[in-house]
């Protein structure tokens, strides 16, 4: 045996100098395989940890989703939620999760390529040129896009049109998922959500009854227009109507105890003191007689007098009628003086000749209102109602003041109409409409609440037409004053709930604290005639061009003179006109409450969170094509290859090994891939397709050139 050269002394010594690589070897042993090997114990682990992953990271988005499409209109929200919302995370959140998925289906795709790469050398051979990478890549970790160049040179043959296809769709489908939490992103969106809902202070709600000051000094809320007209809870009943009345129905008010407009416009629970009015109003045609008109001034056509008897006894069950005498308590009529209202003077106008007149709390009781009957304790005769008149003035102009001159006797008309009047003779005619109202305020601890937010309503002028025009739908819908049917909530309140004994619930019996109920004094309004001559009731105009002792703010005018014409409902006409004043007042005294109690509430606060699906679905539509993809190469490789053992890179370097490729192995050693493709072009490997395969003649499994036949 002649001695081994030294490697040192001849380094460019072929191994095939060596008696030992000269050597025939026997052929392996081809050994049967299960799946688990074939697939490698790191490739079981990166599928398995990976779709692990996945399922983690899709489940935690989901868990957001969910939360906040449809926890926040429920109300239930996870504590683990609110942390991540109130700390603005969602989005940081949002791309954890994507990275998350992200290196693992980066990591899984590393297999498919391996399995991929398996498949074509095994199924349906390379070339010359591609053979060596699609070997390595099977214990390599690289991904999908390393087979583009299979792809591109198997495309003028149509030799794998099938694993071309799942090559292509798998790497935009990678590309796809790079872009993961941008598409998350887009479904987010900033929205409101309340995220606590029993948030407890202090909440002043009244004025304290050990006034100091005169506080109703100087004020006149007929003469004053509110800016906006502020959101309210609401409890509501449905309305009725007979043959000679019409009821708004049982209606509580309760105005809310914040004085900024953000606040209560995202208010969506509420637990605690309340200044509630009973706002519900009945309208009835009552009888009448002894009726007559009379001119005070014939230089002022607002000076006219109407004076009459009216009579309401059983027109209406739930309103009693009293003499304010306290030794005669029989059911009586009342005898009225009220201004007659003052005629527009411009021609061809829509609106109506309408005036209100008081009659005050000395006629009348509307029963079964928030406030027990027979309750006195706010010293007013009659308990809490408050009864008045509206008149309508139904004469052209040119008639009306050539006729009506001096004292004239009329008498009550038939009328149609359920809670319309009308009286005159067969020259002048009037509509009256006599009215109920429990204005008396009380404060009471209730509950109430909202899904949505909703701003404080507003109207505005609107001139678009030529002629300005008061556009008041907007106040109008809020406070029910539209015709058809519609929720608290479906007009942006909040809903007021019920109480069996609201008595139970007042302030002073589940507090302990008491507020002076003065928002009812400032409906007051003084009149010069009633001190000085007594001559008819306080009057307030609801049309234009009057003199000022008479008139009110334009914005009330136009939201009265609005309601009537479109509904012909006084009932409603006067409940929008009085929640208006009372929540004048009542917001405008609001820096001088001092009287509290606890209270619990949500406010709902702005949040970047999903409001819709349509991304995600996107995102899981791409992570669904990914397992599809995955599985199907999955199915493939294990049914359909036999030789290749993915992660063996020994294999990988062995197959490529073979007579068929031992010229160009050799010259590979010191040559570029260029080089290398044109010399197997010469030494005609490139004519067919290189399989791996058991040979016949060596029995190994090894590269195994296969030529077309021509």
């Amino acid at each position: 045996m002649t001695e081994p050269q030294s490697y040192e002394k001849v380094p460019n010594a072929s191994v095939e100098q060596t008696e030992r690589d000269a050597s025939p070897l026997p052929a392996p042993l081809h050994k049967k395989r299960s799946a688990w090997e074939k697939l490698g114990a790191y490739n079981i682990a990166v599928l398995v940890i990976g779709t692990a992953t996945i399922l983690l990271a899709v489940g935690f988005l989901t868990f957001i989703w969910v939360v906040s499409i449809n926890g926040t209109q429920s109300g239930q929200l996870p504590s683990l939620w609110k942390l991540i919302v109130s700390n603005a995370w969602v989005s940081r959140v949002i791309t954890l999760c994507s990275i998350l998925i992200r290196v693992a289906t980066a990591a899984q795709l590393c297999v498919f390529a391996a399995i991929l790469a398996a498949l074509i050398l095994e199924r349906i051979g390379a070339s010359a040129e591609d053979f060596p990478l699609l070997s390595m890549m099977r214990c390599a970790n690289t991904g999908p896009q390393a087979l583009i160049w299979n792809v591109l040179h198997t495309i003028h043959t149509g030799s794998q049109r099938g694993y071309s296809l799942l090559i292509i769709l798998t790497i935009l489908n990678a590309l796809a998922l790079q872009f993961t939490s941008t598409i998350l992103l887009a479904d987010l969106s900033p929205t409101y959500v309340v995220l606590d809902r029993n948030s407890t202070r202090n909440i002043t709600f009244g004025m304290s009854d050990s006034l100091t000051e005169n506080a109703y000094a100087g004020i006149d809320y007929w003469k004053t227009g509110p800016q906006t007209y502020p959101r309210f809870a609401e409890y509501k009943e449905k309305a009725t109507n007979g043959t000679n009345y019409t009821d708004t129905g049982t209606t509580y008010r309760g105005f809310l105890p914040f004085a900024l407009p953000n606040q209560r416009n995202r208010l969506r629970n509420y637990h605690g003191p309340m200044t509630v009015v009973d706002a519900r109003v009945v309208c009835v045609r009552p009888q009448l007689s002894n009726l007559t008109i009379n001119v005070i001034s014939d230089t002022n056509e607002d000076e006219r007098i109407i004076s009459g008897t009216l009579d309401a006894r059983d027109v209406y069950p739930g309103i009693t009628t009293t003499t304010p005498d306290p030794e005669d308590q029989q059911y009586v009529s009342t005898s009225f003086n009220c201004r007659a209202p003052a005629q527009n003077p411009i021609a061809n106008s829509t609106n109506w000749s309408a005036s209100l007149c008081l009659l005050g709390t000395h006629y009348g009781t509307l029963l079964n209102g928030i406030i027990p009957d027979g309750d006195t304790k706010d010293g007013l005769p009659t308990g809490h109602t408050l009864a008045q008149l509206i008149l309508n003035n139904t004469n052209p102009n040119d008639r009306y003041n050539n006729t009506v001159t001096e004292l004239t006797e009329l008498n009550q008309l038939e009328s149609s109409s359920a809670s319309w009047a009308r009286f005159g003779n067969e020259k002048v005619q009037f509509d009256l409409s006599l009215c109920f109202f429990n204005p008396q305020q009380r404060d009471y601890e209730v509950k109430a609440s909202s899904s949505e937010d909703f701003s404080d309503a507003s109207a505005f002028w609107d001139i678009s037409t030529g002629q300005p025009v008061y556009n008041s739908y907007w106040v109008r819908s809020m406070l029910d004053a539209v015709l058809g049917e519609s929720t608290s909530a479906e007009r942006g309140l909040l809903t007021l709930e019920p109480v069996a004994n609201w008595t139970a619930m007042e302030t002073t019996a589940r507090y302990n604290v008491t507020a002076y109920p003065f928002i009812y004094d400032t409906l007051s309004r003084f009149d010069p005639s009633e001190s000085e001559n007594e001559t008819a009731g306080t009057t307030y105009q609801f049309t234009s061009f009057i003199i000022p002792t008479y008139a009110i703010h334009q914005t009330h005018k136009a939201l009265v003179q609005t309601i009537l014409q479109s509904t012909k409902n006084p009932a409603l006409a006067l409940q929008a006109l009085w929640t208006v004043l009372l929540q004048m007042s009542y917001y405008d005294f609001f820096n001088q409450y001092s009287v509290s109690a606890p209270a619990s509430f949500g406010i709902a606060e702005q949040v970047n969170i999903p409001i819709q699906w349509s991304c995600f679905a996107g995102v899981m539509g791409i992570l669904g094509l990914h397992f599809v993809l995955l599985i199907i190469s999955l199915v493939m490789f294990v049914t359909r290859t036999e030789m290749s053992l993915l992660g063996n890179s020994w294999q990988a370097v062995s197959q490529v090994m073979s007579t068929d490729t031992a010229h160009a192995v050799h010259h590979a050693a010191a040559a570029t891939d260029k080089e290398m493709a044109d010399a197997v072009k010469e030494s005609g490997i490139a004519e067919g397709k290189i399989f791996v395969k058991k040979s016949a003649s060596s029995g190994r499994t090894e590269a195994t050139s296969v030529v077309r036949r021509r």
